[in-house]
């Protein structure tokens, strides 16, 4: 504590809070800056890696695709049909960017009728979610 004594002679105790805000806005800054790795952390996917990679926009629909050949939208478990209709609803409202993350050991096939069922809906930007090395 940090005691000061003032003109009148008399001491007054007072506690330093500018470290500690500068602690608190730190670790905000941290958690910002993580959250958006957190959105798929519920989904058993393995990401492949790759060298290269490009970036999307800020409006953008998740679309995991796990080992067994399950289907996600934005960290919901969905069916084929509804992912479909649901992308061709969001997309009819604003365009947006589709992310495919297909886990590293799900079967070529069924990643290429995901893209394709994609495709389908309307959607013109497509992506593949990859590690980067």
């Amino acid at each position: 504590m940090n005691y000061k004594k003032y003109r009148n002679g008399e001491y007054m105790s007072g506690i330093n809070i500018t470290p500690f805000t500068d602690i608190i806005l730190v670790l905000l800054i941290i958690f910002m800056i993580a959250a958006p790795g957190l959105l798929n952390t519920g989904i058993d996917i393995v990401l492949p890696g790759a060298q290269s990679s490009s970036s999307y926009g800020e409006n953008k629909l998740h679309v995991g695709l796990d080992r067994e050949g399950h289907l996600y939208l934005n960290g919901s478990q969905i069916s084929r049909e509804e992912l479909k209709n649901k992308i061709s609803a969001h997309l009819q409202e604003k365009d947006a960017d589709i992310v495919l993350n297909a886990d590293v050991q799900s079967q070529h096939g069924i990643v290429v009728e995901t893209l394709d069922l994609i495709k389908a809906t309307g959607a013109r930007k497509i992506f593949v979610g990859v590690i980067p090395r």
